[in-house]
């Protein structure tokens, strides 16, 4: 069992959004997915690292769909355009609070088995 929440996801990445680091808040769902860390990170593809405006479109939801199945299709777009509207106004703060709302673990369904070999 693997449990996701926005607290882990900033241990495990606490440069998200912020200079020099190279991924945005709402990358870290990806990333932790793939197993990467903060260190590996860097060698992550481009894309998955700065999730642009049409890409969480169709990434950034199916991310957080994976993590809390029971978080809306309609929510988890508006979640996501909000994360990455906040990360890109350096607004780091909200965009964690928002990825924290993503992934409230309160949820029912927040923690999900997602993938073997993947550590927090």
């Amino acid at each position: 069992m693997f449990s996701l929440t926005a607290a882990e996801l900033r241990k495990r990445f606490p440069d998200a959004g912020r200079s020099p680091a190279p991924y945005c808040v709402g990358a870290t769902v990806e990333l932790a997915l793939e197993g990467f860390d903060a260190l590996s990170a860097r060698a992550a593809p481009s894309d998955m690292r700065f999730p642009l405006y049409q890409l969480p479109w169709s990434r950034l939801p199916r991310m957080l769909r994976k993590v809390s199945p029971d978080l809306s299709i309609w929510r988890s777009y508006v979640l996501s355009h909000r994360i990455v509207w906040a990360n890109d106004e350096e607004d780091v703060e909200r965009a964690w609070g928002l990825l924290g709302q993503a992934l409230w673990p309160g949820r029912k369904a927040t923690r999900l088995a997602l993938r073997q070999g993947v550590q927090a």
